[in-house]
């Protein structure tokens, strides 16, 4: 709890120097060590040793605290665990760019994906996620947690470089830039990582929230971006097979969130929309023939039809005309994408049906992804 109180002070209180030094960081990674172990414990059936209890006339006396055991909660540990170790990527966002050369302290971005802080975070989060399910604010901290990882491009200190994943929006078939993409969003928080991908669809699918699900959604659609730049700038000998099914099912997962946006509160449910669209804008923008016809055989696109209908069909719907043109921007450029993106795959298709399909698509697949196509394409 002392360690959140220090790390959430404001970035221009002197507590931010206590958050910029060894000995902190030394500490938030002895507490996540001593918390695992106690959680590790806890479900092997052991009680927590009383580190404070004295030997005293052959027995054991109890300590002072050992009347309130009870009270250190493991599921409000964690969460103040997380806490501290999102506070740690977003200090790290303010430092400024020449303070960043200093690549041996941990306080500086560019040290971040390396702290095992992070690299190891999603050993144990999977766990807590699972043992602490009925607690609302550990799965919040965690969504939390990612999006500040997917957000550093939003930095004030972030390197002129940086890639925004928004610039897979602005043309779907454009070549790679030569851009510095995060290394954690990369890494750690790659969202090709099964742990990452697993738990925002989890998140998508099966919350309520609306502040939950936006920041799901956003951070979905940045880490997809920075993907989208990764996979294009690749060799294709070199590239990797992608996890075509999990991304339908997070595509899926967000034509429920965009069913959702006439409930959430106004301003939320405009920016989830906005999210909802660049995902989408991301994934078309890899390319992947398998890729797009699964995102395309979704229903998103009868989803968008909803949203456009509520938000455009009725005036007084419309709260202000800079949100107006805010949305129909996004709405247009997505249109722009899932059309060019598909028009390309569809000359693709018909190639490949001209030599008989693929070693790895057949032409009854390619047919049924030619039917996905027809009937997706007519907005």
């Amino acid at each position: 709890a002392l360690l959140r109180e220090v790390c959430a002070a404001p970035l221009h209180s002197p507590w931010v120097e206590v958050v910029r030094s060894e000995a902190f960081f030394q500490v938030l990674e002895g507490s996540i060590e001593v918390a695992t172990m106690r959680l590790q414990l806890t479900q092997e059936g052991k009680p927590p040793k009383d580190l404070f209890a004295m030997q005293q006339a052959g027995s054991i006396r109890e300590s002072p605290i050992a009347g309130h055991l009870e009270d250190f909660d493991l599921a409000l540990v964690f969460e103040h665990l997380l806490v501290c170790l999102r506070h740690a990527l977003v200090q790290a966002m303010y430092v400024p760019s020449a303070a960043d050369e200093l690549q041996t302290v941990p306080w500086v971005w560019g040290k971040q994906h390396e702290l095992t802080l992070h690299t190891e975070s999603f050993v144990w989060i999977p766990v807590i996620l699972k043992r602490f399910r009925a607690t609302p604010a550990i799965k919040m901290e965690v969504v939390r947690y990612i999006c500040a990882a997917a957000n550093f491009y939003m930095a004030p200190q972030a390197p002129k470089t940086q890639a925004s994943p928004q610039d897979a929006d602005r043309d779907a078939t454009a070549p790679a830039e030569t851009a510095v993409v995060p290394h954690l969003a990369l890494g750690t928080f790659s969202l090709m990582e099964p742990h990452i991908l697993g738990f925002l669809n989890e998140v998508l699918e099966t919350v309520d929230d609306p502040c939950m699900l936006s920041l799901a959604c956003l951070a979905a659609s940045n880490l997809a971006g920075y993907e989208r730049q990764r996979y294009i700038s690749t060799p294709l000998t070199e590239r990797t097979k992608l996890p075509v099914d999990e991304l339908k099912r997070l595509v899926i997962a967000v034509v429920r969130v965009l069913k959702l946006v006439p409930r959430l509160p106004r301003s939320i449910g405009e920016q989830t929309l906005v999210y909802a669209y660049r995902i989408v804008c991301n994934l078309l923008s890899f390319g992947d023939l398998q890729l797009l016809c699964a995102t395309m055989d979704t229903g998103f696109i009868d989803a968008v039809r909803m949203t456009f209908d509520y938000f455009f069909r009725d005036v007084f719907k419309i709260s202000t005309s800079g949100t107006f043109v805010f949305i129909l921007q996004n709405l247009m450029l997505f249109l722009r994408n899932w059309i060019t993106s598909g028009c390309k795959v569809e000359l693709d298709i018909q190639q490949l049906l001209t030599l008989g399909g693929t070693r790895s698509i057949s032409k009854d697949e390619l047919k049924e992804f030619q039917y996905i196509l027809e009937r997706n394409l007519d907005v």
